[in-house]
């Protein structure tokens, strides 16, 4: 009788703005594999310092593709992905009358308290910053103006907290500390379920700002090698986060293979529906037969680092 398989722990560092999607799909996952999802959640700016600082995960989920390139450019995580997007609107206190053709003079208005997250440590507020340079060619002085005025609120590693299951964004605007948030469009709605009578406003198109996600699996993890498989979930929801098809599925799940040799691409010969893929191992090389599709997803090309894992019922051993 065969020994059960030891479930794996995959240590998932991601954006919070992504937590209630990803807490759904871990759920799945673990049901699905038996592995467990151990995710933390946060800004990315704060997150990608600490992989950097030697924190052990095995993959980040940015909400911006700055932050995951910083760390596939310090080779401490393979290539990075953009994997879903989303975008900014304006969560607003009840009774102040607010639509999207005023939303900018509003912000202006010196009476009206306005608030962002923190730039650098958390993308939505480097997004805000993207609106306001955005503004400058409606309004002339408009970015200096809304950059001195916002309290960045929420983001940085001494953000003052919600209590637990708030809303920060609601909770911030519900107390009075900010009349109009600039938040990802998913958080604004997340705290109008909270709070009813809060607004969420729309951009008005020539200060809308996308918001772009990336992913990378991070080297040296302390695990095996991870795997990313397509995702068929995708929404058209344009106030959810979208999910690019046949792109990434955020849950990774670890390969049970122990040989896994790291080496070089020197050849990737594509033929009418395989990919003969040649990787120098320390002087060796080796030949891997995988599909088109399979070689079209990875993006493989010459002179990039790439691991052969090998999986089989027997191996043999010769001599000289």
């Amino acid at each position: 009788m065969s020994a059960p398989s030891r479930a794996d722990t995959i240590q998932l560092y991601a954006a919070g703005s992504l937590r209630a999607a990803l807490s759904e799909m871990a759920k799945s996952f673990e049901a699905e594999t038996g592995n467990n999802v151990q995710a933390k959640y946060g800004p990315s700016g704060l997150l990608k310092d600490e992989i950097a600082g030697g924190a052990r995960a095995d993959v980040f989920a940015s909400a911006n593709m700055e932050h995951p390139q910083a760390l596939s450019a310090a080779k401490k995580s393979g290539p990075v992905q953009l994997f879903a997007r989303n975008r900014l609107c304006a969560l607003v206190k009840a009774g102040l009358k607010v639509d999207s053709p005023s939303l900018l003079e509003r912000m202006l208005d010196p009476a009206i308290k306005l608030a962002t997250s923190t730039p650098k440590a958390d993308p939505s507020g480097d997004y805000a910053l993207e609106v306001f340079a955005k503004a400058e060619s409606i309004r002339p002085g408009a970015r200096a103006a809304l950059e001195k005025k916002a309290a960045q609120l929420t983001g940085s590693a001494d953000s003052a907290q919600p209590p637990a299951g708030r809303n920060a964004y609601g909770w911030h605007v519900g107390e009075g500390r900010a009349d109009i948030f600039l938040a990802y469009c998913t958080a604004a709605h997340e705290a109008q379920k909270q709070n009813p009578e809060q607004q969420v406003v729309q951009l008005p198109e020539r200060i809308a700002v996308g918001a772009d996600y990336g992913l990378t699996v991070i080297t040296g993890g302390g695990g095996p090698l991870c795997a990313i498989h397509p995702l068929a979930r995708r929404t058209e929801d344009p106030d959810q986060l979208r999910f690019r098809p046949r792109q990434i599925k955020v849950m990774l799940m670890k390969l049970s293979a122990r040989n896994q040799l790291k080496g070089k691409i020197v050849e990737v010969k594509k033929g009418a529906t395989t990919t003969h893929v040649r990787i120098d191992i320390g002087g060796q090389i080796l030949t891997a037969s995988i599909t088109n599709e399979a070689a079209d997803e990875l993006k493989l090309a010459a002179g990039q680092t790439a691991y052969a894992v090998i999986k089989a019922t027997s191996v043999m051993v010769a001599v000289d």
